[in-house]
């Protein structure tokens, strides 16, 4: 796996394109006690945000709803992002805001498994390129086109010299392009502009 790159707040966008002109999708490490990453991506515009931690309660620890359940949650979430729907003001696909917080939720044996709701194909941005790929997180009529501006986006609070210990066994993790978001940049308080850049078509 490629070296962690630490980076500032101001430098997601930018870096969420090179990422994805890399064939891959970003993971950003938020372990600052502010959490910037995470309050920038809830300013943001167009996000679907998944709580990967609410999931791993509800369906492992409180057990009030099946992994299955929570699965096709996670699925519609992504089929919504990854569509430009047949309507007046839909937006040209959304970023699909994966957000792990501090949870090793353990995606690779259960709640990302193949022939499943979310088979683990979204992990890998260079397999979401292709429609036939997407077409799996897809139930019933499409009902529109694919959005241009789709793309998925990772966050997780673990420590840059944790993330792999915590991670690497639960997750794709060698698909992933990993930033550490550090303070300084002279725009720790930055929002998020309007539509993050970078995108797999």
């Amino acid at each position: 796996m490629a070296a962690i790159e630490d980076i500032f707040i101001k430098e997601i966008p930018a870096k969420i394109e090179a990422a994805v002109s890399e064939g891959k999708w970003p993971l950003f490490l938020d372990a600052q006690d502010s959490k910037p990453v995470s309050t920038y991506f809830q300013y943001a515009s167009g996000v679907r945000m998944v709580e990967a931690k609410k999931g791993l309660g509800e369906a492992v620890i409180q057990k009030i709803k099946s992994v299955e359940a929570v699965q096709e949650e996670w699925r519609e979430q992504l089929e919504g992002a990854m569509v430009q729907r047949n309507q007046l003001g839909s937006l040209p696909g959304q970023t699909f805001w994966m957000h792990l917080a501090n949870t090793a939720l353990d995606f690779n044996k259960t709640f990302a498994t193949e022939g499943s709701a979310l088979p683990p194909d979204f992990f890998d941005c260079t397999k979401m390129q292709d429609e036939n790929v997407k077409q799996k997180y897809i139930k019933g009529d499409m009902d529109g086109v694919w959005g241009p501006e789709f793309k998925i986006v990772f966050t997780s609070d673990f420590e840059k010299d944790d993330v792999v210990d915590f991670l690497g066994e639960q997750m794709p993790l060698g698909l992933l392009k990993i930033f550490n978001v550090v303070e300084g940049g002279g725009d720790d308080n930055v929002t998020a502009t309007k539509r993050c850049p970078g995108h797999c078509k």
